[in-house]
């Protein structure tokens, strides 16, 4: 068995009559395979596309005389995934045992009481986050912006604080992995010393480079004379100003010179940088340090914007989903899974490439409990990223219902291939000019 063994997939490029498609396949459950309006729950992505869908299949349905079926659409589970989560939690208060009342506060509104809690953590841990921070080019709007996007992913996954301390303890560990630590000489001080003893030679390359490049490339090769420029300018204050001093590589032609003594001793300090460099013990414990912090600093982050809104008795979007995942999930709560599998009898998605993975977990589960869906996107048009969506994520998903759809005697897979937004010749030339070079 698999988990996308009753997946009904539609793949929909821009203009191939999506939602006319979805229309259609709700028409059919409704009249020929007597399916209710209300036992249909349908996910898209904004509050205009539901409310279009809506009303486009009451009127669908007036159409056919379904007078009935058309009053019933208002009240249908039609809507984002937001309000349908909403919803349910809202229908279903009392078997899953939450607050039918609840206060579901606006994005904007939530913004302000996340920028609230994660200030107060900032402040807190400024001092210990900011000296490595800084090591690492990694200045205060840097962090933050990590510690936010890292609080971000947490909430768009179902990763709750506790299980951040699980994450930041495998993320150091890879980091040990890249960054090995076998060089424990190789410090920003230390190196910045050595460049000392050699900073008369590296200004004499340098302002050789400067008044005769030509000249300079010939005499000790492009890459030293570009090594020495930013030598002079170089104050050992960060990793990254050494990860740029370390690029570049000799070429043969380089080692014709009229002063090989100085050449050669450039070259060890320069050539050697770039294979010492991630070996540093000090690049590793900075890192290590920064991954530790950073993921520190979004669980206390996380915990008092949790704090903050338990205290005032509301919930986010974010946690509406969480919830309603956690539900489906829990074996105490089989009363509130039994009401969701006696109510609907298929679950559609709309825009499924913007899907998140917390968003992708409820759909499984929700197909699981029904036994029946239909997804209809495209990966070409996943836009939002900035909530958790990944094209490549829905590519992988596509890699299973097609594998489970392969198994199958009538495929479930349906290719709009006809877009109704374009001109036939236009569409004609740009085949022919492009199916080459993508070739």
């Amino acid at each position: 068995m698999s988990m996308f063994d009753n997946v009904e997939f539609i793949k929909a490029s821009a203009g191939s009559g999506k939602t006319y498609s979805l229309m259609e396949r709700i028409e059919d459950l409704v009249i020929n395979e007597g399916v209710s309006v209300e036992a249909i729950l349908a996910t898209t992505f904004t509050v205009k596309a539901a409310g279009e869908l809506k009303s486009r299949i009451r009127r669908k349905l007036l159409e056919k005389g379904r007078v009935e079926e058309a009053q019933q659409v208002e009240d249908a589970l039609i809507g984002t995934v937001d309000s349908v989560c909403g919803r349910l939690l809202s229908d279903y208060a009392i078997d899953a045992g939450e607050n039918p009342s609840m206060t579901v506060f606006p994005n904007e509104n939530v913004a302000e009481v996340f920028t609230r809690a994660l200030s107060e953590t900032i402040s807190a841990r400024q001092n210990s986050i900011s000296p490595v921070a800084e090591r690492l080019s990694l200045g205060e709007d840097k962090w933050v912006d990590v510690v936010r996007n890292l609080i971000d992913s947490a909430r768009a996954n179902g990763i709750t604080a506790e299980r951040l301390i699980e994450v930041r303890d495998y993320s150091i560990e890879v980091a040990k992995k890249i960054y090995d630590g076998s060089d424990e000489t190789l410090t920003l001080e230390n190196f910045e010393a050595e460049l000392q003893k050699y900073s008369d030679d590296i200004k004499e390359v340098a302002k050789a480079y400067e008044k005769n490049e030509e000249g300079a490339k010939k005499e000790y090769g492009a890459g030293l004379c570009k090594f020495c420029a930013l030598a002079c300018e170089h104050d050992g204050s960060t990793w990254k100003k050494l990860e740029t001093l370390s690029k570049g590589k000799a070429k043969p032609s380089a080692r014709q010179t009229s002063n090989p003594g100085l050449r050669d001793a450039l070259l060890r300090i320069w050539e050697s940088l770039g294979s010492r460099l991630i070996h540093s013990k000090a690049l590793q414990q900075d890192v290590t340090l920064f991954i530790g912090e950073v993921f520190s600093v979004a669980k206390e982050g996380l915990e008092r914007f949790q704090n903050y809104k338990r205290e005032f008795g509301i919930v986010d979007f974010a946690d509406q989903e969480t919830k309603v995942l956690n539900l489906l999930n829990s074996d105490s709560c089989k009363s509130f899974r039994k009401a969701i599998k006696d109510r609907f009898k298929v679950v559609m998605v709309d825009e499924f490439q913007d899907t998140s993975p917390l968003q992708l977990s409820i759909f499984l589960k929700l197909n699981e409990i029904v036994g029946r869906s239909i997804w209809v996107g495209d990966s070409k048009q996943s836009i939002y990223s900035f909530r958790g969506a990944d094209p490549s994520f829905m590519d992988e998903i596509m890699k299973g219902i097609e594998a489970a759809d392969a198994k199958r005697e009538n495929s479930l897979i349906k290719i709009l291939s006809h877009s109704w937004r374009s001109r036939e010749n236009l569409i004609e030339f740009s085949n022919e000019v492009f199916t080459r070079v993508f070739k």
